[in-house]
């Protein structure tokens, strides 16, 4: 879950009398709002990103036809088009953090990659919630995610520096 461990966190944020607001999937609405949280829709705010999808699954296709990676696996794909999520998301991004007056930013690195470009140019704290089992687990989730591509890490890290998207 990318969104599920942050709601004790914002339930306790709300208790103590801080303003919450998620940028969220509308899938995840009721649940944010029941921690007392503001929700505002994805889709509506990083508009270069969804461009005509309605969610981030959608948004993900779209960009991986765009890119003819769909047949690639997962973490290659994700490798490819990592720095273009990034520039489709932060336009928006930087839209909606300078409408508002956020004190810091919580965010999923893997979901909103654009977070941490965002609150350095507008001078926000800002802190990645990345949900793994301790430390070294995702050196080991990527490690056995790849070896069952029948890739291995550094096939992944050849492919990123060799890659036109990432390079130019």
């Amino acid at each position: 879950g990318h969104t599920n461990p942050s709601f004790p966190i914002a339930r306790h944020l709300v208790k103590r009398g801080h303003s919450v607001t998620y940028l969220s999937s509308s899938n995840f609405r009721a649940a944010i709002e029941a921690t007392g949280a503001v929700f505002v829709d994805e889709a509506t705010v990083l508009t270069e990103f969804f461009q005509a999808a309605d969610n981030y699954s959608a948004a993900s296709q779209a960009l991986m036809a765009e890119f003819g990676c769909e047949s690639m696996p997962f973490h290659l794909q994700n490798l490819k088009l990592g720095n273009v999520r990034i520039e489709r998301q932060l336009p928006g991004l930087l839209r909606f953090l300078n409408e508002g007056a956020y004190d810091a930013v919580v965010y999923d690195p893997l979901m909103l990659p654009s977070a941490t470009h965002a609150c350095s140019l507008l001078s926000i704290p800002a802190a990645g919630l990345f949900t793994v089992a301790g430390p070294g687990a995702i050196e080991a989730f990527l490690s056995d995610a790849v070896s069952k591509a029948g890739i291995g890490l550094e096939d992944l890290d050849r492919a990123y520096f060799e890659d036109e998207v990432n390079t130019a």
